[in-house]
């Protein structure tokens, strides 16, 4: 273990881990600009698309309690290598998909080897390196992944204007393998706790099975859905309250539900990732289908986001510093609702003026990220700290994934017709024919659709901010580790 610096080799080898968790996290901002390419070579309506988006985040939110427990019995370096082997072979899987089920599929797989990578990676770190070198690690592990935060945008929108769609996970292919190599090699193995606690498999399992119910209810609109959707989360219950009883290992541990703190953070972790991700899946379709901007202009009208959402998040640590993590969180949020609202009012005008919102609304992005997992855990007992932390990712991914889908029904009630089945494919045939005025009807409606997503959006966070501020008062700025984390 290394404890005063770190040498060069162990630069290389966390350059490597953070370059691997790098293609993970920014796999959804760049598959969400070339969605629609996908729409037209897989002929995918706007449903389709939303699964596109939301089985890989929803897949992750399953793994990640699990894959916590499971980095514990095996060793996180060990998990980390085989999260990542799982996700580049989804990314082969997603690269030559010849038909929608096989993407389906190939985003599952994906989402699950990400899941438990993104859970592990962190989990090496600490365990591999103490001291001063756990500083540094953590930093080159946070510059990194800020650096990749900022590039997968216009990674997206270059492979997108230059190359097949495909790319966009061909490209996990091209430097994944390098990651792989370079963590086995360069970082420390790190042995199996053998106090570590067994994973609770049946309540993964319906847990998962529930919440895919539930999204297949919200973007299909089946309401034979919510039936059983309900029946899976009273089965999830009943074990829950079998295992503790038992004291068996369950995801609903009592010494954590008491903890109320952590409880309504977490309703508010699952509120504000409804707030924050649902309108990242819809802009690129609105940009490229209805104003016909190509995709690098797509890319560079988002790129104020993951920049700006960079230069506030050591800003806001400064802030939270000299007065406390709750009110800078609550500030950020404020900022991203009004941000959202200036994209709501921008998106009928010119690329600019939604530039100008995006500006605003990325700033709190970085604001919220860097104090929020940091306030929902603040009170946890250290002996639950590794299964909170799990649970609290796997809340955000939750959101995000039904962000995908209520905002989509949100967006999709402002169209109607082929438009609101088949967007992409519908204002792509209208150009072709030369209907110019239908066209710019179409663009209207798909506008009108943004304007009522930003809004949900920005009342979500306003919810989420409120939620908050009912949180206890703390002081002081978290250590990076768990600000990275969020």
């Amino acid at each position: 273990m290394s404890t005063t610096k770190l040498e060069r080799r162990d630069t290389l080898g966390l350059l490597l881990l953070s370059l691997g968790v790098a293609l993970i996290v920014v796999d959804m901002s760049i598959v969400n600009l070339v969605l629609p390419q996908i729409a037209n070579d897989l002929e995918l309506g706007f449903s389709g698309l939303q699964y596109v988006s939301a089985l890989f985040s929803l897949a992750a939110a399953a793994v990640v309690v699990a894959a916590g427990d499971v980095a514990d019995r095996i060793g996180p370096r060990r998990a980390y290598l085989g999260g990542l082997a799982v996700f580049l072979g989804g990314s082969a899987l997603a690269a030559v998909a010849p038909t929608d089920v096989v993407m389906y599929g190939a985003r599952v797989i994906q989402g699950i080897g990400g899941g438990t990578a993104l859970t592990a990676a962190l989990g090496t770190i600490n365990a591999a390196y103490s001291g001063p070198a756990r500083g540094t690690a953590f930093a080159l592990y946070g510059a990194t992944f800020a650096a990749a935060c900022a590039a997968g945008p216009l990674l997206g929108a270059v492979i997108a204007e230059v190359a097949d769609w495909r790319w966009a996970f061909g490209v996990n292919l091209v430097v994944g393998p390098l990651a792989y190599v370079g963590v086995a090699r360069l970082v420390p193995h790190v042995a199996p706790r053998a106090e570590a606690r067994r994973p609770d498999v049946a309540g993964t399992v319906l847990v998962s099975a529930a919440l895919t119910a539930v999204t297949f209810a919200i973007v299909q609109g089946t309401e034979m859905a919510w039936p059983v959707a309900a029946a899976l989360f009273a089965a999830f219950a009943v074990i829950q309250r079998a295992k503790v009883r038992s004291g068996a290992p369950a995801i609903l541990d009592p010494v954590l539900t008491r903890v109320r703190s952590f409880t309504l953070g977490s309703a508010a972790l699952l509120i504000i990732g409804v707030g924050e991700f649902g309108l990242m899946f819809l802009l690129p379709l609105e940009l490229q289908a209805g104003k016909g901007l190509s995709p690098i202009e797509a890319g560079l009208v988002q790129l104020p986001v993951p920049l700006f959402a960079i230069f506030a998040f050591p800003l806001m640590q400064a802030f939270a510093a000299r007065s406390d993590e709750r009110t800078a969180v609550v500030a950020g949020l404020i900022l991203e609702a009004v941000g959202l609202v200036g994209v709501a009012l921008a998106v009928g005008g010119a690329p600019l003026w939604l530039v100008l919102g995006l500006a605003g609304y990325g700033p709190g992005v970085g604001a919220a990220t860097a104090q929020l997992s940091a306030l929902v855990l603040a009170e946890v007992p250290a002996s639950r700290n590794g299964l909170a932390s799990g649970i609290s990712s796997a809340v955000r991914q939750l959101g995000s994934t039904l962000g995908v889908g209520l905002l989509g029904v949100v967006f999709t009630a402002a169209l109607d017709g082929p438009l609101a089945d088949r967007p992409v494919q519908t204002v792509a045939g209208l150009r072709a024919q030369g209907q110019d005025e239908a066209v710019s009807h179409a663009a209207d409606a798909l506008a009108n659709g943004i304007f009522a997503a930003a809004l949900v959006s920005a009342a979500f966070l306003v919810v989420g901010a409120l939620a908050i501020r009912m949180q206890p008062r703390r002081s002081g700025a978290p250590v990076l580790e768990v600000a990275i984390s969020s």
